[in-house]
């Protein structure tokens, strides 16, 4: 073998692998992306948690209204309630009204508010349904 080919041989054995260099300028460029993208981050974690809590508002408002519908027009009674639910094991703390109010005896009706502990980030909802009393008698006169 000549000298150069030793030499280039020499040079291309030493050669292998990144230098600290090259090694230090890719995790400053990483460190820089990722940086850039904690804002884009934190704003889809915020965004997941508000639509996750309008999930469970959602949730106890359909109950309450699934329980209020689903009741007899006689054991619905006048007034207003009030429940607060601020249990750690309950996934949204929330205090849950509702008011019920008769007309001439026949039409009920029945309001209900779902109000979230973190009123700030999440809204309340409310619903109204009206709740007639049915007919003792046969309409059509026929046995």
């Amino acid at each position: 073998m000549t000298h150069l080919h030793r030499r280039l041989r020499r040079s291309a054995l030493g050669r292998s692998g990144f230098s600290l260099i090259e090694n230090v300028v890719t995790i400053t460029v990483m460190a820089v992306a990722v940086v850039g993208m904690a804002p884009m981050l934190v704003a889809t974690a915020r965004q997941a948690t508000l639509t996750q809590a309008n999930q469970y508002r959602a949730a106890a408002m359909s109950a309450l209204v699934s329980r209020y519908g689903a009741a007899s027009f006689g054991s619905l009674t006048v007034g207003s309630t009030c429940t607060t639910h601020l249990d750690a094991a309950d996934p949204l703390p929330r205090t849950e009204c509702v008011s019920i109010t008769d007309s001439a005896g026949v039409l009920r009706v029945v309001t209900i508010v779902v109000t979230p502990a973190d009123s700030a980030r999440v809204r309340s909802d409310a619903m109204v349904m009206r709740r007639v009393r049915t007919l003792v008698t046969n309409p059509l006169n026929v046995p």
